[in-house]
């Protein structure tokens, strides 16, 4: 696979509501550049010439340009409105990408700590018809909740996901004609519900989602340990 071999979209419409933060969470500082600049740049370490759309709000499109134009102002990088919900913000952005065979890998804007590696473990193992998800094992003990009652549950039956999520593009965007519904909570529901495959391979315990202050806190120190 050759370095414009894949499609990019970054999924960016989340809010500061649990940050706590005035400006959405994808704009605030790590190191020395916002959460949504460091995850497009592990993704353009990976794969330098390949196109990277992001899905923003339109509230704050004015904004993400601006960004752009100061971090990453040699790229190739569009900008597209997302949407109420996360399924219609990636509909929105699949529906600017070219109809090629090229895979596309869809990844949360607030999900900077992730490596090449991974990113290019991803996109190898995208094939016709079969949708791939990163994730981790569980570690603590689970426990179902049913009211007032609770039950066990084996951890070694579930996992934790993750994204990039890799998906060939075609297919992808077919499975995005769906009409939209609660159970989808990320692309690879979609996909799935399509009649599309799913292969699980192995993820990061660092490529956490950022969506409290704890966990902005931990990426900072990881950060600055491996800057250093």
């Amino acid at each position: 696979m050759n370095d414009s071999g894949i499609h990019v979209v970054i999924v960016a419409g989340g809010s500061g509501r649990r940050m706590k933060s005035e400006i959405p969470k994808q704009f605030l500082m790590l190191g020395d550049a916002p959460l949504i600049i460091q995850s497009i740049r592990v993704f353009l370490k990976a794969f330098p010439a390949s196109p990277v759309t992001i899905a923003i709000h339109p509230a704050w499109k004015k904004e993400m340009e601006a960004i752009r134009q100061d971090y990453l102002s040699e790229e190739k990088i569009t900008l597209t409105e997302g949407g109420t919900t996360r399924f219609e913000s990636v509909k929105n952005a699949l529906a600017t990408l070219p109809d090629d065979d090229l895979p596309v890998l869809i990844h949360d804007a607030v999900r900077p700590l992730l490596s090449p590696s991974l990113i290019k473990r991803v996109a190898e193992a995208v094939e016709e018809g079969r949708g791939v998800i990163p994730a981790i094992a569980v570690k603590d003990s689970l426990r179902k909740v049913e009211g007032e009652k609770s039950y066990p549950i084996d951890r070694l039956s579930v996992v934790r996901v993750q994204t990039p999520q890799g998906f060939p593009l075609a297919a992808l965007k077919e499975a995005y004609t769906q009409a939209y519904r609660e159970a989808f909570t990320d692309d690879a529901s979609v996909f799935e519900q399509a009649g599309g495959k799913i292969k699980i391979i192995e993820g990061e315990e660092k490529n956490i989602k950022i969506t409290a202050p704890s966990d902005l806190d931990w990426a900072r120190l990881w950060y600055r340990d491996t800057a250093q």
